[in-house]
């Protein structure tokens, strides 16, 4: 029935959470949910309406993974994220937000606008280790400042990169 899925996302979720540290939520218990949703649709094990449920329902646990890494924040850098505003609640951007986490990554999430003097002053008030734009515009940003690193990933490579974590993951 069109419960299983949500049940199996509850309850793998509930159960293996506790059996790991913070930093190891995402790649040990979030990862392998979203391999298993996408295995049983690709498959077609379960109708598109189900999968749409059960990742919702994938998706709100992510979110809260997230919020909890970030409120412990075991993190040894921090990255400024410029990130549009119609990809902050996308679910590659969520996964690649996990990413950052299991990498000792705090980040600090930002929408780009017009204005980026609020930008500027972000970058000159934080200590910040590295800068990534997200999405297909760049902004100019003041290139004097070069103690940090600065990357651009494209929206195909955001997903390109979750493609790519859940081939790994789902070896190991």
């Amino acid at each position: 029935g069109t419960m299983i899925p949500l049940y199996f996302v509850n309850k793998y979720y509930n159960d293996y959470k506790e059996r790991y540290q913070p930093h190891e939520l995402f790649l040990k218990v979030v990862i392998p949910i979203y391999q298993t949703l996408s295995i049983l649709k690709n498959q077609s094990v379960i109708s598109n309406v189900c999968y749409n449920r059960a990742i919702q329902k994938f998706y709100f646990l992510l979110q809260s993974t997230n919020y909890e890494l970030k409120s412990i924040n075991q993190m040894h850098k921090t990255y400024l994220i410029l990130l549009p505003e119609e990809l902050m609640m996308d679910l590659n951007t969520q996964i690649f937000e996990g990413l950052l986490h299991t990498d000792g990554i705090y980040p600090l999430i930002i929408q780009p606008i017009k204005n980026n003097n609020s930008i500027q002053s972000v970058i000159k008030t934080c200590e910040l280790d590295g800068i990534i734009f997200i999405g297909e515009k760049l902004l100019s940003i003041d290139q004097s400042q070069t103690n940090y690193s600065k990357y651009h990933i494209s929206i195909k490579e955001l997903e390109n990169l979750k493609d790519n974590v859940v081939k790994t993951y789902s070896k190991s």
